[in-house]
């Protein structure tokens, strides 16, 4: 798979750029530069201070800051501003960008601490736009969600008894299917051929084909091609239900001397003496079974793979979406068992992948560095490296051969916390997010001198004071901090700032 050069390229640009601004740095804003920088300036604030404004007049009050920092570059009112007003437009990167360097030109603490409530705002913001395009049923929060799926821990998986006789791909599957239908009941069990798998329907509402269709086919061809050399050589039999309680009455018909508990809405386990999966799929999604897909086709490629990376890679999958013809994997559930500030370095993950606990929190370290790999594209280099080095693998060399630093994955750790948590915050009706209510707090204690305690918690005193402020400047006083809401308050909370800034002497 092509690597992309897009890193290479904005590298390239940032170099320019910042060559340009050393070119101009070499030669100060002279007095008559100085004059008309700041004529741009009040031409801009003329222009931003409006109560209406269209995006039209925001354009030419940019286009006046941007000659006006030409002019006199570095000038931190210039700078703040045009993260303020790229803000008021909606360009969270620029924004981001142009409040960060404002942030390196205050010469106070407490400018410094009201630049970074709007960077807070701003990364909050595109963290938004990230997971906007994930898939769109978005991420639950309840206990379901916190245990998971229901999983046998690997000693179990290991004892499991071999039920079916063993099949080749290409081989009639009519012998599996004969003690199948003995097990399970002829009644209920719809069966599809589609090497190398058998997939088995228990639900009426669903056929194999389409459970082949939706959840099996373009993802077993995207693994292949992706990680594994050496195609499945068994008949691989799927099973699957949307409803655990079915499988977990299969399981007992087919393996009686196993007992699964249910407690999630999620079950799924890969017997490897019978080649077979159970997993939940269908109305459910296919999360489960792509894990579990995993299992087998690694077991089938690489049967001494170790197990961090044969339980990390399977748990990558529980939660993907389609991208430009890439399976793109995204934050799910086991983010919950973690926190960031628990996150180790990458020296230190690397060193205790062989002693991680499959079915501990450790595991969700172990997928949250194959998903940073992911977003470099590099999971199948990783999946190469550990196959052909062997027993002389060594994933502190691996990673820095891969060329992953302390400082992107800690870039990495920080953007996926702040997208899970965005996510979770989507449709809750309050907010929620602590660095939109941090930003909130700080902006109604400088527009309104409210004195609120900058936390980040939503309570009714904070929402007695955005009452407060939309009642002040003609909003409906419904104390929910809605898009219109929002979009005042920064722009209030920017000029409070420009005029607080004019007003020291």
């Amino acid at each position: 798979m092509p690597r992309r050069t897009v890193g290479r390229f904005a590298s390239s640009a940032a170099c320019f750029t910042a060559a340009a601004l050393l070119v101009l740095l070499a030669f100060p804003a002279n007095p008559a530069q100085a004059n008309e920088a700041e004529q741009n300036y009040q031409r801009f604030k003329a222009i931003y201070r409006q109560s209406s404004v269209t995006a039209g007049e925001l354009e030419n009050a940019r286009s006046f800051l941007e000659t006006a920092n030409l002019l006199a570059p570095n000038t931190y009112k210039y700078v703040f501003g045009l993260g303020a007003v790229n803000s008021t437009l909606k360009r969270w990167e620029p924004a981001l960008e142009w409040f960060k360097r404002a942030q390196s030109l205050s010469s106070t603490g407490e400018e410094e601490a009201g630049v970074q409530a709007e960077i807070d705002y701003c990364q909050t913001q595109i963290a938004k736009v990230r997971v906007s395009s994930w898939s769109p049923e978005g991420v639950e929060i309840s206990f379901i969600m916190k245990e998971g799926t229901v999983e046998m821990d690997e000693s179990t998986v290991h004892s499991l008894p071999r039920r079916l006789p063993a099949t080749r791909v290409g081989d009639s599957p009519d012998p599996v299917l004969q003690v199948l239908r003995s097990r399970l009941g002829s009644a209920g069990v719809q069966t599809s051929r589609q090497d190398p798998f058998l997939v088995v329907a228990l639900d009426r509402d669903r056929s194999p084909d389409v459970h082949y269709e939706k959840g099996v086919k373009e993802f077993y061809r995207y693994f292949q091609a992706q990680y594994f050399e050496v195609p499945p050589q068994r008949l691989l039999v799927v099973i699957l239900s949307s409803y655990p309680d079915v499988l977990v009455e299969a399981t007992d018909r087919l393996y009686p001397e196993v007992g699964i508990p249910v407690y999630a809405p999620f079950l799924g386990y890969y017997n490897p003496a019978d080649n077979l999966i159970m997993a939940t799929g269908g109305s459910t999604g296919y999360g489960t079974l792509l894990h579990e897909m995993i299992h087998a086709l690694v077991e089938g490629d690489f049967p001494d793979a170790p197990p961090w990376l044969n339980e990390g890679l399977a748990s990558l999958y529980e939660r993907s979406q389609w991208r430009a013809n890439r399976l793109q994997a995204l934050p799910n559930w086991r983010m919950d068992r973690i926190s960031e500030k628990g996150v180790p370095p990458l020296q230190s993950l690397a060193g205790q992948v062989h002693e991680i606990g499959l079915h501990s929190a450790q595991i969700a370290h172990v997928r949250l560095l194959l998903l940073f790999l992911d977003q470099r594209e590099q999971t199948d280099d990783l999946y190469r490296m550990v196959k052909e080095k062997g027993s002389a693998f060594s994933l502190d060399a691996a990673l820095s051969e891969l060329g992953a630093t302390e400082e992107a994955w800690r870039a990495f750790v920080t953007d996926t916390f702040r997208d899970y948590k965005t996510e979770i915050a989507r449709g809750q009706g309050r907010p929620s997010n602590p660095h939109e209510i941090r930003f909130m707090q700080e902006a109604l204690n400088l527009v309104l001198g409210t004195g609120l305690t900058v936390d980040g918690f939503w309570g009714s005193v904070t929402e007695e004071k955005v009452v407060e402020f939309q009642n002040r400047f003609g909003l409906q006083p419904d104390g929910v901090p809605g898009p219109a809401t929002m979009a005042r308050m920064r722009k209030q909370y920017a000029l409070a700032r420009l005029e607080r800034l004019e007003n020291t002497p």
